[in-house]
């Protein structure tokens, strides 16, 4: 499947264009493993243009020092410029947190993972909602609200201690085990945005099949979900089971 992604990539984008010193714009790591890294932003199509164009000269290498008339770049390139851009991305700062939450959250140099990214186990009235990266993050952020509210009205038995804690150890040792580092790894979720949503609406007892219609079963193999396959979850409207669901127990509502 993704080798096929990256084809039609690599003929949608032109990704064999000649760029400087003879490179081209193909990546180097499969895209399945590149989209999890820092760079997640797909360029805008006249990037492309422009370079098969000859209007943006592009370079596959790094900047190696600053000359009194431009820069030096590591593939021994010497560029004269007026102006050099830093588009280095940003960070997260939770500095405004007490020292001691900050204790408890245990951040490391890939930041910090909670239970069903939003929950620590010994901050239990702190919620982090929104804090996922997903690639479509309104909707995400919009489920999270939803799971809170089904914990608050007390439709989600959450698991003791020990249990949050080793789930978030089952995260850290799944994201650690194949996931390019970066500082926000605890956080990223992206290609794993469906199985992230599938695990909340199972929290609370919803129905993860989303897809409605005689052709439910084929749009659920076939057709990408919307944000309005989720209308009925976000507005609480639909058909609620019996008792409470317990949060992570896979597969078993009680």
């Amino acid at each position: 499947f993704w080798r096929l992604v990256e084809l039609l990539l690599y003929f949608q984008w032109r990704l064999g264009t000649k760029v400087e010193n003879g490179h081209n714009l193909v990546p180097t790591r499969p895209v399945e493993i590149d989209c999890f890294g820092e760079s997640t932003m797909v360029p805008r199509p006249q990037l492309y243009k422009s370079i098969r164009e000859g209007r943006i000269r592009a370079h596959r290498t790094e900047i190696s020092a600053f000359t009194a008339e431009g820069v030096a770049l590591r593939d021994g390139t010497s560029l004269a410029v007026d102006c050099v851009v830093f588009g280095t991305g940003w960070k997260n700062d939770y500095s405004f947190l007490p020292e001691e939450v900050l204790s408890s959250l245990g951040p490391e140099e890939d930041g910090f993972y909670l239970y069903r990214h939003m929950l620590h186990p010994d901050l239990p009235n702190m919620v982090f909602i929104g804090r996922a990266s997903t690639f479509l993050s309104v909707l995400t952020y919009s489920l999270q609200a939803r799971w809170l509210a089904e914990l608050l009205a007390g439709r989600i038995r959450l698991p003791d201690r020990q249990g949050m804690l080793t789930e978030i150890q089952r995260l850290k040792d799944w994201k650690r085990s194949w996931m390019p580092f970066s500082e926000a790894r605890g956080a990223r979720l992206l290609l794993h945005m469906l199985y992230y949503h599938d695990e909340l609406l199972r929290d609370f007892g919803a129905d993860p099949l989303r897809k409605r219609g005689i052709l439910a079963p084929l749009k659920e193999l076939f057709v990408p979900y919307q944000p309005h396959d989720y209308r009925e979850i976000v507005t609480g409207d639909w058909e609620r089971t019996e008792g409470r669901a317990v949060a992570g127990v896979e597969g078993e509502n009680a």
